[in-house]
């Protein structure tokens, strides 16, 4: 890990990231951006509810995605722009025009691009080290071809490896550090006896290995992600005896752009049914400070959470850690910049 991953691991701490959020409230435009180039993907994991998407699949406009950018080129920096959401980012036919466009804004702390791995050619890898993308996370979560088709329903496994050891390769070839590889496993029940067996398997190739253990069930709409994860070991020791329910922070901070440029309060919403505006026609500055966001943040902090159907039966704010200072501070957590 160099200095900067460092540097960045210290800003994601819990304390770190708290007080940052607290002293800029209200923010006069999102910390964080979740751009979905795409909803379509390669793979079929058993926890992700995007087979079940009643969203049409489709590709954003590159003129809608830079349009997004230029205005988040008007205000400080983003912490994150996170170029992905419920798809496989490499599938938009434009991916390195629209990463590279990011880069030049330099809109962001950090750029970063989670993918499965499928498609990270030699040209795509090039691209990224031309651009200097901050991360690059790719989800593998498995340490065997067999394991990973029982997950994900494809035979991609060893196709992904070579594509990781021929990128690795690369960084290695142009002496570069970015974009840091960062390899992906997701715990579960039927996968954590693969765990030191994927950490041995990359820890001397990729940049950096990654345990996630936040196992969840997005906003509770999906019967197929019920069926698979409610019931596992891996879910209930985080979710399973969550405490009095408080605000999610995430509304305070984070927006989520759909690929047809409608725009949603938080990732959990796989299935778009909770737009909040719509970026083609209207600023995300306009968004942020709508009526609809307003409403979810009252919403938030006065209990109200049967009020919203996305947040009713989502349990993803039990891993926040904002929510006793939003409901001291409600005055302030309803606030508007400039009187808005």
């Amino acid at each position: 890990m160099n200095l900067n991953q460092i540097q960045e691991k210290i800003k994601d701490s819990r304390l770190f990231r708290k007080r940052r959020l607290q002293s800029r409230i209200p923010l006069e435009f999102p910390m964080v951006l979740n751009v979905e180039l795409t909803n379509r993907c390669t793979e079929n994991c058993i926890w992700c509810p995007r087979d079940s998407m009643d969203r049409t699949q489709g590709f954003m406009e590159v003129t809608l995605f830079k349009k997004i950018i230029d205005e988040a080129s008007l205000y400080p920096k983003l912490r994150k722009l996170f170029v992905h959401w419920m798809g496989e980012p490499l599938l938009h036919p434009d991916f390195l025009e629209c990463i590279k466009y990011a880069s030049s804004k330099k809109v962001a702390e950090m750029i970063l691009i989670a993918t499965n791995g499928v498609l990270l050619t030699e040209k795509i890898m090039k691209g990224l080290i031309e651009t200097k993308v901050d991360e690059l996370y790719i989800s593998i979560d498995a340490a065997s071809s067999g394991r990973y088709e029982q997950l994900k329903h494809t035979k991609h496994f060893e196709n992904i490896k070579h594509n990781i050891e021929h990128a690795v390769a690369l960084k290695k070839q142009l002496k570069v550090k970015l974009p840091f590889i960062r390899v992906k496993f997701l715990e579960t029940d039927l996968n954590a006896d693969q765990i030191e067996a994927f950490k041995q398997q990359w820890r001397k190739n990729a940049d950096s290995v990654f345990i996630e253990k936040d196992l969840s069930i997005w906003d509770g709409k999906s019967q197929k992600v019920n069926a698979n994860i409610k019931g596992m070991k891996s879910y209930l020791k985080n979710y399973g005896e969550l405490e009095s329910r408080y605000p999610c922070d995430r509304i305070w901070y984070l927006l989520a752009v759909q690929w047809n440029g409608k725009v949603s309060p938080c990732v959990c919403d796989w299935n778009g049914e909770n737009a909040v505006g719509d970026s083609n026609i209207q600023t995300l500055r306009e968004i942020w400070y709508g009526n609809e966001l307003k409403n979810y943040r009252y919403h938030h902090v006065n209990h109200a959470y049967d009020r919203l159907p996305l947040c009713d039966a989502c349990d993803r704010w039990g891993t926040r850690h904002m929510g006793d200072w939003l409901m001291k501070h409600k005055e302030k957590a309803l606030s508007v910049p400039d009187g808005r």
